[in-house]
């Protein structure tokens, strides 16, 4: 019985975190999609980037809000599950083996490279007219109900 309320009180700390973080993604980074459009384009043209390996458009708005969550939802919950496994590799005393290698430069080497990839992707549907759906209904966005995993 303590096994199981246990896990209840797990399953529910992690459950209110990730809709936590979900919220605050839309709070803090799909809202200001505009001026993260501006510095990743200043970005952009600084490091002089070819047009083919851009993560965001030239044509306004340069990003869909659902790539822009999509993408920040995976660099938050990956960067946190890497740095999870950073720690306990360190905890374990296995930091100076392979495995410290593999936790720390490894996972989030390829997880950036994902994330690039997947903008790259996404700016080329979005070059060709792709844009994101709204729900006839009330206006929500019908990634935010999917996330939330509710019918509202």
């Amino acid at each position: 019985m303590e096994d199981f309320f246990a896990f209840s009180i797990q399953q529910i700390l992690c459950q209110g975190i990730g809709v936590g973080i979900i919220i605050a993604i839309d709070k803090y980074v799909v809202r200001r999609r505009d001026s993260i459009v501006q510095t990743v384009r200043r970005l952009q043209a600084t490091l002089r980037i070819p047009p083919c390996l851009a993560v965001v458009s030239d044509t306004a708005p340069g990003v869909t809000d659902q790539s822009l969550r999509y993408v920040t939802e995976l660099a938050v919950f990956f960067g946190l599950s890497s740095l999870a496994l950073f720690v306990v590799v360190v905890m374990i005393g296995k930091a100076k083996s392979l495995w410290g290698l593999v936790a720390g430069v490894v996972v989030p080497a390829c997880v950036t490279i994902f994330i690039w990839t997947y903008l790259i992707c996404t700016r080329r549907r979005f070059d060709r007219g792709e844009r994101d759906t709204f729900d006839k209904e009330d206006g929500l966005r019908i990634s935010i109900r999917s996330m939330l995993g509710t019918s509202m």
